[in-house]
Parts: C-alpha cells; sequence; structure tokens
C-alpha cells in the first residue's frame, strides 16, 4: 500500500538519490553519458554524505508543496514538487512505474490547487513524460523547446497546462 506524505528534511537523502536515478534514465538519455553530469547539477552528488551536498539537495527539492509516495516498509518511491498552479518537477521510481503512483501524487497537488481557486496548472514535460501528462488531460503549449538545466545547455522539454475546470 502507497501513501501520500509530506517531505521532511530528513528525507534529502533518499529523495535526492530517486530524482537522480531516476531523471537520468529516463531524461537524459538521448545524451551521452559523460555529458549527463551537467544536467543532473547538484544531484550529481545525491549519494554523498557531505554536508554541503546534502544541503544543496535540500535547497534543489525543497519547494513550497513537496510530497512523498512512501511504501508501508517506508520506502520512498514517488516525489512530486510544486507551487499553486505549477508542478515543478514528478519522478516514481522505475520498480513502482504504471502502479498509479504518479497520478496519485498529481491528484493530490491537482486538488489542493483547485481548493485555492487556481484556475490553470502548467509545467514543463520532459520528453519520456508528454505521454503520462496527456493522458491525465493536460495539452502541449508550443512545440518541443531546448533549454538549460542546470549546467547542461541543451535539455529537451515541452511546456504543457491543464485547465482547473477540467478536473474531475
Amino acid at each position: 500500500m502507497i501513501k501520500i506524505r509530506e517531505f521532511e528534511p530528513a528525507d534529502t537523502y533518499k529523495v535526492g538519490i530517486l530524482i537522480a536515478d531516476t531523471f537520468e534514465k529516463f531524461n537524459l538519455d538521448y545524451l551521452p553519458e559523460d555529458e549527463r553530469s551537467a544536467y543532473l547539477g547538484g544531484y550529481r552528488h545525491a549519494r554523498s554524505h557531505d554536508e554541503a551536498h546534502q544541503k544543496a539537495i535540500y535547497d534543489l527539492i525543497n519547494a513550497e508543496r513537496v510530497y512523498l509516495a512512501v511504501t508501508s516498509e517506508d520506502e520512498i518511491v514517488g516525489v512530486v514538487r510544486a507551487k499553486p498552479g505549477k508542478i515543478q518537477s514528478l519522478f516514481v521510481h522505475e520498480d513502482y512505474h504504471r502502479q498509479g503512483i504518479a497520478r496519485s501524487l498529481i491528484f493530490k497537488v491537482e486538488n489542493e490547487f483547485k481548493d485555492l481557486g487556481v484556475e490553470k496548472i502548467s509545467l514543463a514535460a520532459s520528453i519520456y513524460a508528454i505521454p503520462f501528462y496527456q493522458h491525465l488531460g493536460y495539452q502541449k503549449v508550443g512545440d518541443i523547446e531546448f533549454g538549460p538545466c542546470f549546467d547542461g545547455p541543451n535539455f529537451k522539454w515541452q511546456r504543457m497546462e491543464k485547465s482547473i475546470q477540467d478536473l474531475d
């Protein structure tokens, strides 16, 4: 059974690894391996126990709203970062894909936004995630874009939006 809970500072190490591993495998696979580190930014130090690295990773994770998907064994398997009107990032461990976890995290945020009176939700989807977001009712806005991601110059992404009226 998966439960959704708020992120706590003590979760930083595990969440940093989840983000680093998932981001690299599913979002940076079009890049040569030797170029991926630049696109990971501070997450490239996710397995470091150095206090400065962990502080930097905490700062990257921390957002107005951060929710985790956690198993009954207290394993963190998903994370969503958001602020009203914007989903900033979503990551689910590959072993837990296609089990409704990402959907649950997104619905948690969407329902909060609806309660706040937000009219539109926007996000920048990785190429890998476009079909997932389309399945949830998000629409592409414009064409695929290329832009900086940490120290990497050419990350591929797609702007997407969903009207709050489209929420169930």
